[in-house]
């Protein structure tokens, strides 16, 4: 019988702990990480970080990306709210570039900032994506999605030729490397052209064939056409100068 009752008393006293909140317990978890890649067919070294919440406009910079396009920081949700643009800025030659993304909620990994996530945004902002960014135009992750989709679409036999099989690949890919091969010699074969408004329509072409295709905010799925495939031999050609290129610079 006594023993029968020290078991009750130390069930009770455990459950009052653990009522309580004694006994082990979880660290608390540490802000949320933004992290990726920006590349523009070569990797944005150096480049200035800025992220915008579309809540508040709110702006933060957490410094520039690493040698090779890659940035890593964590984010304040409470002071900036999700969701957000980033945008990357580097300078090239007399020029400034900037590209862009979105990311939907408090953190991120493999995000992939390049031509085809700024081009997302202008078509599913209808305006420039640095338009958007600057006067904080609120878009939905599905409209983002969409238009990475069409883009995807008016591209693919090029992108299926250099290894990319679906949209997701060009917008979070935490194996993207900045590097001119692979899915980043796409860069090397599409241009983008947008039609110097700030309506965000722009023309994809082939720097090979020059054969073009033209997408708006109208575009659909749908009625969308695709470029023709410039072939293998010649995403090897831009993988090969690539590779040249970085084998030269590296000594």
């Amino acid at each position: 019988m006594k023993k029968i009752k020290n078991r009750l008393v130390c069930l009770i006293v455990l459950a009052f702990l653990h009522s309580c909140g004694g006994g082990p317990s979880s660290p608390p978890p540490g802000p949320p990480v933004i992290s990726g890649v920006g590349s523009i067919g070569a990797p944005m070294g150096s480049a200035n970080i800025t992220l915008k919440s579309l809540q508040t406009g709110g702006q933060f910079s957490p410094g520039n990306t690493d040698s090779d396009g890659k940035f890593s920081f964590n984010i304040d949700t409470a002071a900036y709210p999700p969701p957000y643009f980033i945008r990357l800025t580097s300078e090239l030659g007399d020029k400034t570039i900037s590209q862009f993304s979105y990311i939907s909620g408090a953190g991120g990994a493999g995000i992939v900032v390049s031509p085809i996530s700024s081009a997302a945004i202008a078509l599913a902002s209808n305006r420039t994506a640095d338009a958007a960014f600057s006067n904080q135009i609120s878009i939905s992750k599905n409209d983002f999605d969409a238009k990475a989709e069409i883009l995807y679409k008016a591209a693919k036999n090029i992108l299926v030729s250099v290894g990319v099989t679906n949209s997701s690949q060009l917008i979070t890919n935490s194996g993207y490397k900045a590097n001119g091969s692979g899915a980043d010699s796409f860069f090397d074969i599409v241009k983008f052209n947008y039609d110097g408004t700030l309506s965000g329509d722009l023309v994809l072409t082939t720097k090979f064939s020059g054969k073009a295709i033209k997408l708006t905010n109208l575009s659909t799925i749908q009625s969308v056409e695709s470029l023709g495939s410039i072939g293998s031999l010649s995403s090897k050609i831009v993988g090969l100068i690539n590779t040249n290129i970085q084998c030269l610079a590296t000594g």
